[in-house]
């Protein structure tokens, strides 16, 4: 068999994409009956670079499996909160294909993906946090067993998470991107709470059993999906330093950026 035959009536794919965290990865599964077997999970820690390797890591995954775009019928994303720039690169390849294949989109939310994500915790909270600025992550807190939510998603400071962790039901276990890259505060800052856990690094992200329960449940549509974004970027809080430096009114600018405004250029 070469790389452009398919597989003789060869099942509908879906693919899972990520780019909200600090690695990159997609899942590529098969759908059989009412489930789904997957083919592949494959992850880069490419920071920066998604736009190099997420399609053409792809286009390899299903070549080497003999598939095409065509045979993808369903494309689910993790819509953030996270990354700005991952979250976009995959939300504009799954529209991608979307147009080149009719497959149908759904949204998938990063922060109740990671409580789903560690064993048997007992009785307690989790409480995930992923990666948003400096001094800030964004976080979401969860009842265990059971995982219904204590709080709203939301963009917090490092210390008002100490806060948050100091209300929540105990034991309190901490983890996602947002606690590694923040790993002395809050080791510090945790330190004499006893019902506070932190797990390690294998936890930053949702492992291959955790996307397939969230992609078989997902509500599909063709449309594009939103990114949950919980603050402004960069560079919108930074727009009047950017648009000074450009000789601009940073006012002018503003009204530039806003949906509908068409930009007329003279040469």
């Amino acid at each position: 068999m070469t790389s452009t035959e398919s597989w003789p009536d060869a099942a509908p794919l879906l693919l899972v994409l990520d780019g909200s965290g600090d690695r990159l990865h997609f899942l590529l599964a098969q759908e059989e009956g009412d489930g789904l077997s997957p083919l592949c999970h494959q992850t880069w820690a490419v920071a920066g670079q998604s736009a190099r390797f997420l399609a053409p890591a792809l286009q390899h995954a299903l070549a080497l499996f003999g598939r095409r775009a065509a045979e993808i019928r369903r494309i689910a994303c993790l819509r953030g909160p996270g990354g700005f720039t991952g979250t976009r690169l995959a939300l504009a390849l799954a529209e991608g294909l979307a147009a080149a294949t009719g497959a149908l989109r759904a949204g998938l939310d990063v922060l109740p993906l990671l409580a789903e994500a560690p064993a048997d915790l007992g009785t307690g909270s989790v409480l995930p946090l992923t990666w948003s600025r400096k001094g800030q992550v964004y976080a979401q807190a969860f009842a265990a067993p059971g995982l219904s939510p204590l709080t709203e998603a939301a963009a917090l400071r490092l210390e008002d998470v100490l806060e948050l962790c100091g209300r929540l039901p105990g034991p309190v276990t901490l983890l996602g991107n947002g606690l590694h890259r923040n790993l002395p505060f809050f080791r510090e800052g945790l330190d004499a709470r006893r019902n506070a856990r932190l797990l390690g690094p294998d936890w930053n992200q949702p492992g291959t059993e955790t996307l397939l329960r969230a992609a078989s449940r997902a509500k599909y549509a063709d449309r594009p999906v939103q990114p949950l974004y919980l603050r402004a970027s960069d560079a919108e809080d930074n727009l009047p330093e950017f648009a000074r430096a450009r000789g601009l009114d940073p006012e002018a600018a503003r009204t530039l950026l806003q949906p509908g405004t068409s930009l007329k250029t003279t040469f």
